[in-house]
């Protein structure tokens, strides 16, 4: 019984070990007020064997925002992203605007891509009125709403170029026939039959 079950064992064993870590963002820290740029810092989770350079933090498109039934704020097209692996309390992402957002809530959609996968994550930002802020102190921790891992397609090797289509391209004049296997070409028409 042992003997069947080991290379059973030995197969999901080698499986599980070939899966690639799906990087994660984490809790998200708002340290800014109201009536301030925004400024946030996130948790970069699970970036084991990557730099800096290899995870790409963004906001999400239109379409994933459509494909959650989310709605995509234009004031998110202002955030820029940095990581840093290095910081002091662990891997990071800080967020940042240049300009005030004004609204009391919004929803952040952030796709998350390195090398071998790609995450959207979903918060809701709760931009609290500067007279809250005063009361409740500068910093507010907002966790995901929900994640959903998306497959990265492999890239795939470049057709072969099909040089039929290229000839058909080059001579319109004639016109190619498939009969049983052969192919033929007829002589091009340039003329009108005219009844006699």
């Amino acid at each position: 019984m042992v003997k069947r079950l080991l290379p059973l064992i030995t197969a999901l064993a080698l499986l599980a070990g070939g899966r690639a870590a799906a990087v994660e963002l984490g809790d998200l820290t708002l340290t800014s007020n109201s009536d301030e740029p925004l400024v946030a810092t996130i948790s970069l989770l699970d970036v084991e064997g990557l730099d800096a350079e290899a995870i790409r933090v963004m906001v999400a498109e239109s379409e994933d925002f459509e494909r959650l039934s989310l709605e995509r704020d234009p004031v998110l097209d202002n955030l820029q992203f940095a990581v840093n692996l290095n910081a002091a309390g662990g891997p990071i992402v800080t967020l940042s605007a240049p300009v005030t957002i004004d609204e009391p809530f919004i929803s952040l959609l952030l796709d998350t891509r390195w090398p071998s996968g790609r995450v959207l994550t979903e918060y809701t930002l709760r931009l609290e009125a500067p007279a809250f802020t005063a009361q409740t102190g500068n910093i507010s921790e907002f966790s995901p709403v929900r994640s959903v891992v998306l497959d990265v397609p492999e890239e795939e090797p470049e057709a072969p170029v099909d040089d039929s289509a290229e000839l058909a391209e080059t001579a319109p004049a004639q016109t190619l026939a498939e009969t049983s296997g052969t192919v033929e070409t007829a002589a091009p028409t340039d003329t009108v039959a005219q009844p006699d």
